[in-house]
């Protein structure tokens, strides 16, 4: 056996050594070159691709020159859709204050992608601005707000008929904010169940999103505004 590995390199740099021969190794050595360049990239590449889940956006960064308050935005959740989007920075130079937009979540099979909410959300119910910011109709504050993604339209079984998931789980998200990533890591296989282990898991959460939506719409047909769901944190 290693007497013909020997014969078969001998006769290989013979081969090689044939001045007709160094077109060929030329061109044989370029091919190797390109496919080995090509393999790394590709094996690089696979490195950086999210596995299973994404992780979560970084939170912006705050700096303060003076006597201001500076809140960076919050991160916003990794999926098996890729990385969570990264929170805005906030910076005072001065006097006052500055607060960045949180990042958006990254898209599930199971949920809607929330959009980053409005970052007047914490400003705090005392300060001058909140009651006169628009409202949707559950009650929470449109201006700023980062668009939703996947299926916002997705309705779920409660114990008030159908409902939104996308009002019921921005409701848990305001209310509770590690709720929906512990459900998320659960993989559930729809909305519905997805919901459904959400009770489960925090059923005085989950049945106070479904009456204050149940709220809501009774205000909204009586002509009244949403019911605030600041005052409920």
């Amino acid at each position: 056996m290693l007497l013909n590995v020997l014969d078969w390199l001998t006769c290989f740099w013979t081969w090689l050594s044939q001045p007709e021969n160094y077109r060929a190794v030329g061109t044989l050595t370029g091919l190797v070159t390109v496919l080995g360049s090509v393999l790394w990239w590709w094996k690089s590449r696979q490195k950086n691709l999210p596995h299973g889940f994404g992780r979560g956006g970084d939170g912006g960064k705050a700096t303060v020159g003076g006597s201001g308050t500076a809140l960076g935005g919050r991160g916003g959740r990794g999926g098996t859709g890729g990385n969570g989007g990264h929170g805005g920075g906030a910076e005072v130079g001065g006097d006052g204050s500055a607060i960045g937009g949180d990042g958006g979540d990254a898209g599930v099979p199971w949920r809607p992608a929330l959009g980053g909410p409005s970052a007047a959300e914490r400003l705090g119910t005392t300060h001058w601005a909140f009651q006169h910011l628009p409202k949707d109709e559950v009650g929470l504050i449109q201006a700023g707000r980062g668009g939703a993604g996947g299926d916002v339209e997705a309705q779920v079984e409660t114990r008030h008929g159908q409902m939104s998931l996308y009002h019921l789980i921005r409701l848990v998200h305001l209310w509770s904010q590690g709720i929906i990533s512990e459900i998320d890591r659960m993989q559930p296989v729809n909305s519905q169940e997805y919901w459904r282990l959400l009770r489960e898991a925090h059923p005085e959460i989950a049945l106070r999103a479904e009456d204050h939506v149940a709220e809501c719409l009774r205000a909204k047909a009586n002509g009244n505004p949403p019911v605030d769901p600041y005052q409920k944190r």
